[in-house]
């Protein structure tokens, strides 16, 4: 997949720009920009993608993303409903990789923060304790201003390097491709039609047919520009789709397999297991637990 440019809106006298976003569901589509961004989700589920990888995403969920790293947060399909009453809220910062001077990254002090955002250049979500702690500081930041605001960022980036609570979004040897709005366009009609069809069988021809080429030529397109072979695409998707199933809904696991486009229990229990490491049930189970719910 591929990404427009955004540009971030910020006074030439700040070093970050932070907003709260409060809307029927994420409105930025897949996108990229130069500043780093922290995410803290308030209100909401769906699926993050990053470079080349996604995942779930719900209420309290924190990530740091790299500058110049594609990225969506699109929420799940119930936000778009005509009679959806649901609502994304969530605490948005964005700084340039040079806000702070060039000297500054290079001093001692600052070595930290360079790792860190040599890290997030693959995306980091983070986990357990970690998540709980920025939970609270990000509104805090978003309180402060001047002076207090800066030393919360900062406290803020030296928890997100000091932390093992956290995975990676990207594979490691993922590398963001230089854009350009031709590939933009025709593989925002892939994404967007995976996005709309997860559920029912979807053909390679049928996707090719979408830029007018033949199967070959698309899969050898589609492997050039997002670093993995169609099926594994489409699968991830499913799986992720799953996933919202499972943590937003009561519906048995069969029923969630088919309704992601797998007609065999044995075939989704497979792929999920081979994506997530866990199987359906016990990914279930594991965020019931996590919530403070019964487990079973």
């Amino acid at each position: 997949m591929e990404a427009i440019l955004e540009t971030i809106p910020r006074n030439a006298h700040t070093i970050c720009y932070g907003k709260q976003v409060d809307d029927p569901y994420f409105l930025t589509p897949y996108h990229f920009h130069p500043e780093i961004e922290i995410l803290l989700v308030q209100e909401g589920y769906g699926t993050l993608y990053v470079g080349d990888g996604m995942r779930p995403f719900v209420a309290g969920d924190v990530a740091i993303i790299g500058s110049n790293i594609p990225h969506w947060w699109t929420n799940h399909e119930d936000f778009t409903k005509a009679d959806s009453t649901l609502r994304c809220r969530a605490i948005c910062i964005q700084f340039p990789l040079d806000g702070f001077g060039a000297r500054f990254l290079e001093a001692d002090e600052a070595r930290s923060l360079r790792r860190l955002f040599v890290r997030a250049n693959r995306g980091i979500f983070f986990t357990a304790n970690t998540r709980e702690k920025l939970g609270y500081i990000l509104p805090e930041f978003m309180a402060a201003a001047g002076l207090p605001r800066l030393a919360r960022l900062l406290n803020i980036l030296d928890l997100m390097h000091r932390t093992n609570d956290f995975e990676y979004l990207s594979t490691a040897d993922y590398q963001s491709r230089p854009l350009r709005q031709e590939d933009s366009d025709r593989l925002d009609k892939v994404f967007r039609f995976v996005d709309r069809n997860y559920g029912e069988p979807i053909e390679l021809q049928q996707v090719a047919q979408l830029l007018n080429l033949s199967a070959p030529s698309f899969c050898r397109y589609f492997k050039s520009r997002t670093n993995k072979v169609f099926s594994q695409f489409l699968n991830e998707v499913r799986v992720g789709k799953a996933c919202e199933l499972l943590m937003h809904s009561d519906l048995q696991v069969a029923e969630i397999g088919f309704r992601c486009g797998y007609n065999h229990l044995s075939n989704f229990n497979r792929q999920f297991k081979r994506y997530k490491q866990l199987t359906p049930r016990a990914f279930r189970q594991r965020f019931v637990k996590s919530q403070g719910g019964p487990n079973n």
